[in-house]
This record gives structure tokens, sequence and C-alpha cells, in this order.
């Protein structure tokens, strides 16, 4: 099958678009960086909704798989435009592409944070606040359009060769400089879910999707299995057999930090998490040896 990946030079998309081809599928990528478009089946969006019907209509996928997103805890004043397009503007002009070009299957990627304290549309945050607010254009499109849409909504993710400045890097990163690292008091439960079986959601999506059973418009989640903060850390010394320089409490929590995923959701369909935060850990310090 044909699938355009947008976020396809991004940790999740790079690894999504490589386990797609390697299981048959022909797969085209939508970036933003006119480097990474040399390769001619990654077409470079300037901004434009043009540039993306074009790309729609040289690739003519059966399925567009939406990965791209800016993700920011806490904003600033000057972030509030960037969000905005991000999450919101170029997910639409993809949207209304698909519409003129007749495709009409559509997987976009959500977030748990949508929810916050389960009170489902409750966003967390102003990136959270976005992805509802695309959800709810989405629904729109399926509705109107006839664009099948799944909105798959995800935790937090991780893997070897992941370089964002996540709090498992950054614990990876502390002990193995043995550098000193400022926390929260560490009691809140993170949804952790290896990219491999991130990929494996997108999967179950795709199929779940292409059945008989999907309807014009879903919404459902794959979180992983959740630890607190303090076990994370546990894991990184027990796997790397060193100390962390970690301060507990250096830092409070933030404003509406997130304690706990409560899905609204149902899990998507024939999907688990199957790699544990040992066997994902040892994986990445394998890599770093």
């Amino acid at each position: 099958m044909k699938i355009l990946i947008t976020g396809i030079t991004g940790f999740t998309g790079n690894a999504l678009a490589s386990a797609l081809r390697a299981s048959g599928h022909e797969i085209y990528g939508l970036s933003r960086t006119p480097e990474r478009s040399a390769d001619s089946s990654t077409f470079y969006y300037d901004g434009t909704i043009d540039s993306i019907s074009s790309a729609l209509k040289r690739a003519q996928p059966k399925l567009v798989i939406h990965v791209a997103s800016l993700f920011l805890v806490e904003h600033k004043r000057s972030d509030i435009e960037n969000l905005i397009d991000a999450n919101i503007t170029f997910g639409t002009q993809l949207l209304d592409s698909m519409s003129e070009c007749l495709i009409d299957c559509f997987i976009t990627t959500g977030s748990g944070w949508q929810d916050y304290e389960g009170r489902r549309d409750a966003p967390v945050n102003l990136y959270a606040a976005t992805k509802t607010a695309f959800e709810k254009i989405c629904q729109y499109y399926a509705e109107a359009k006839g664009i099948r849409t799944l909105v798959l909504k995800l935790g937090d993710s991780y893997g070897e060769g992941d370089k964002r400045r996540k709090i498992l890097n950054l614990l990876v990163d502390a002990v193995t400089s043995g550098v000193e690292l400022d926390v929260s008091p560490g009691d809140q439960l993170i949804a952790m879910a290896h990219v491999d079986d991130v990929v494996s959601a997108y999967t179950c999506a795709i199929n779940y999707l292409c059945s008989e059973h999907a309807q014009n418009f879903q919404v459902f989640h794959a979180y992983g299995k959740e630890y607190s903060l303090k076990e994370i850390a546990a894991h990184v010394e027990s796997t790397f057999g060193k100390k962390l320089k970690v301060n507990f409490g250096g830092r409070p929590y933030r404003n509406r930090e997130v304690m706990k995923l409560y899905p609204v959701d149902d899990s998507v369909p024939n999907w688990k998490a199957r790699i544990s935060l040992r066997q994902g850990l040892e994986e990445i310090k394998e890599r770093k040896k």
C-alpha cells in the first residue's frame, strides 16, 4: 500500500517508515526541511497548501499518517504562532488537500495530555489544546468530507537513537556522565512505550482503519506500562550498574503536572506493549558501548 507520513525525519516517524517499508509498503514522506527532501520519496512542505497538494498528487497514497507535531511542555508568547502552525494549520491544510485529491484514509497522532485527570477534552497545556482543537477539525473532515479518520493518542515513547530531551534520556545521560540532575519529587506515573511498540500501535491502527469494523471517526489510545519517575531512575541505575546523582524534589512539580494518564478512550484494537523498560534500557546501553 502507498502511505505518506508526515514527520518522517523525526524519531517516531523515521522508525514507523522503516518498519512499514520492511513490511512491503511503499512509503513517502512530507518534510519541512528542504535538504531532507532530496530523497525522491520525500516531498518538501514549504508552509503552503499547494506544496501538500503537489506531494499528494505525485505520491497518490491510499493512506496518510500524520506524525509531525511541535511539543512544548510550557510555552512562551513567542511560541504561540509556531504551535498553532505546526499542530493545527499544517494538519488542516493536509486534510483539505486530501479531500481535493480524493484520499480518504487518515491516521493522526493525539496525546494523553488532552484529557487531564481523566476529563475528556481537558488539555494539560497549550500543546495539548492544539491537539484537541485539531481532533475536532478531523471530526469535521470525517463527517463532512468522508475522510475516514483514526486518532491515536500516545503517552511517552523512548528508544535507541532518540535525541529528544525526554526524562529517560536525561537520566541515561546523567548516569553515564556522572552529572547531578535536579528533578521533581518523582511520584508521578509515566506511561512508557518503546518505539517498537509505538510502531506496532500504528500498524494495528492501519489494520483497523482498513477493516470493515472501522467507523468514519474514532479515537483510540496506545499507552505503555506506567512507572513512577523514581522507578525509572532505579531501572536506569540497575541497568547501567551505577548510582545516579539525582536530587528528587530539586524542583517542584509543574503547574498541572500529569501524575497519571487516565484513558478516556479504548486501546487501539489488537495492540499490547511487549517491550519492558528494562529490555529497552539494555538496548540503549548496548548501543552506547
